[in-house]
C-alpha cells in the first residue's frame, strides 16, 4: 500500500490519525481479544488454537537462583514467573504485556500465536531446544454457567487456571506422545479466563486443547475438583477424579 502526502501537513495528520487508532484499539480491548472464545459459537470437537504466549523462562537460570539446586522433580515449579502481573492466580495479560525478572535477567513480552494445527509444537514457537517453563492466556465469554468437557494434550508438566482456581495440575510426564485427559469445567457468566502453565522436561513440549461439548445436565461441580472421563480413544491414561 503506497499513501501520498501533499506536503500541506498530511504526514502530521496521519501520524495523528495512527497514534489515534492504536489508542482506541487499546481502550476497546482489541489486542487482548485475538486470545478470546465466545461459547456459542463454538462446535463440538473444536481445538482452541489462539493464545496469548509467553516464555521460555529456561531451567537452567532457574537452578542459579538456588544452591544446591533442586532436584528435577521440583526444579522451578515454586517460582511465580507473573509476580511482576499480579502472579499467576491474577494475571490478565494482554498482548504486549511485558514480564520483567530482574534476578533473572530476562524479560518477555506476552504474543498472540494462532495454532494453525491441532497440535501446538512449542519448541519451535519459543525457539528452544532446553528444558524451560512457558504460559498461554486464552478467555472463554459464556452466556451463562455452563458445564462444559475438554480434552487437554500435553508431553509434559501443566496448571490449569481457571479465574484465579487451579482447576487441574499434572507433574512432569516427559513423553514422546501427548498425554490426554478429559476435563469437566464450570464456566461462569461472561469472561473465563484460562491460563495454562506448562514445563518441559527433555521430551519437545507440546500442548493441544479441545473444546469438546457443553454438558446436557448443568448440576454444579465441585470447586476445585477435577473429572477425568474415561474415553477409549486415548491409551495410557489415568481415569478418576483428582482433586486439588
Amino acid at each position: 500500500m503506497i499513501f501520498q502526502f501533499n506536503g500541506n501537513g498530511s504526514m502530521g495528520k496521519f501520524r495523528l490519525w495512527m497514534v489515534a487508532l492504536s489508542l482506541l484499539s487499546l481502550l476497546c480491548g482489541f489486542q487482548t481479544e485475538r486470545a478470546y472464545y465466545s461459547l456459542d459459537s463454538m462446535t463440538p470437537n473444536q481445538y482452541l488454537g489462539k493464545w496469548l504466549w509467553c516464555g521460555p523462562f529456561p531451567l537452567a537460570s532457574i537452578e542459579m537462583m538456588y544452591q544446591p539446586a533442586p532436584t528435577d522433580s521440583v526444579k522451578g515449579d515454586s517460582v511465580d514467573f507473573l509476580e511482576s502481573i499480579g502472579g499467576e492466580l491474577q494475571a490478565i495479560p494482554a498482548e504486549g504485556t511485558l514480564l520483567k525478572l530482574p534476578e533473572l535477567n530476562i524479560k518477555r513480552s506476552w504474543f498472540f500465536y494462532k495454532i494453525s494445527d491441532e497440535v501446538g509444537e512449542l519448541d519451535s514457537l519459543f525457539h528452544s531446544s532446553d528444558n524451560y517453563f512457558a504460559y498461554a492466556f486464552c478467555r472463554i465469554i459464556s452466556p451463562a454457567e455452563k458445564n462444559v468437557r475438554f480434552s487437554v494434550g500435553c508431553t509434559g508438566a501443566i496448571k490449569i487456571i481457571q479465574n484465579g482456581n487451579v482447576i487441574y495440575e499434572r507433574s512432569s510426564r516427559p513423553t514422546m506422545d501427548l498425554f490426554w485427559e478429559e476435563i469437566r469445567v464450570q464456566l461462569v457468566t461472561s469472561d473465563n479466563n484460562f491460563l495454562i502453565r506448562l514445563k518441559k522436561i527433555d521430551a519437545e513440549l507440546k500442548f493441544s486443547f479441545k473444546f469438546l461439548n457443553t454438558e446436557m445436565n448443568q448440576g454444579s461441580i465441585r470447586t476445585n475438583s477435577l473429572q477425568l472421563i474415561n474415553d477409549s480413544r486415548y491409551e495410557n491414561r489415568s481415569v478418576g477424579k483428582c482433586t486439588f
